[in-house]
């Protein structure tokens, strides 16, 4: 897969995806996270903000990806720079 922004974009929207990148401490993390509205619950929906670089996951000033954790249960984001590994899960 061609890990480019708009191609993990995607491939979060639509479900699922295990994403491992390097946290800007220098470590490793390994993700489960998502975009699909299927899956993140209402209670976690982000609130106050209906900008169209949120609710696509994507924050232009920072250059970054806002996804959903699935395991931790809450927001969490990585640059796309930074991804090593990206599958759907």
């Amino acid at each position: 897969m061609n890990l480019s922004q708009e191609n993990i974009l995607r491939e979060l929207r639509d479900g699922e995806c295990e994403v491992t990148f390097t946290k800007v401490n220098g470590d490793t993390r390994v993700m489960r996270c998502t975009l699909s509205l299927d899956i993140i619950p209402n209670s976690r929906m982000p609130k106050g903000d209906n900008t169209p670089e949120l609710s696509e996951g994507l924050d232009r000033n920072l250059n970054v990806i806002r996804v959903y954790d699935t395991n931790v249960k809450d927001w969490r984001s990585f640059k796309v720079e930074t991804v090593k590994n990206f599958v759907k899960v």
